[in-house]
């Protein structure tokens, strides 16, 4: 009788271990399925923000080149150029 319940037992962790297989396997595929998806991600990420500060980076150097030349031409003076930076860039930039 001690035989047959050891046998039983036996059984059950049998059964029990091929069912933690299953889970440890679908554990590691969802879980390399979320570093495929991070990856992808920070690859976005790694592309977009540098593109984001070159864009803002090309706008503030044309409107400085633009108004650099009204200034120099005498087509507006110093004080609206540092007014037009102050309330169109610096506090836009400053309210994020």
């Amino acid at each position: 009788l001690e035989r047959v319940q050891e046998s039983l037992s036996g059984i059950r962790e049998i059964r029990a271990f091929v069912q933690e297989e299953g889970k440890i396997k679908e554990f590691t595929r969802v879980n390399q399925e979320y570093v495929k998806r991070n990856m992808s991600l920070a690859k976005i990420r790694a592309l977009f923000f540098p593109l984001i500060m070159l864009i803002g980076g090309l706008g503030t150097a044309l409107v400085v080149l633009f108004a650099g030349s009204k200034v120099i031409l005498q087509e507006i003076d110093l004080g609206d150029t540092a007014h037009f930076f102050k309330k169109k860039i610096v506090e836009v930039i400053t309210s994020i």
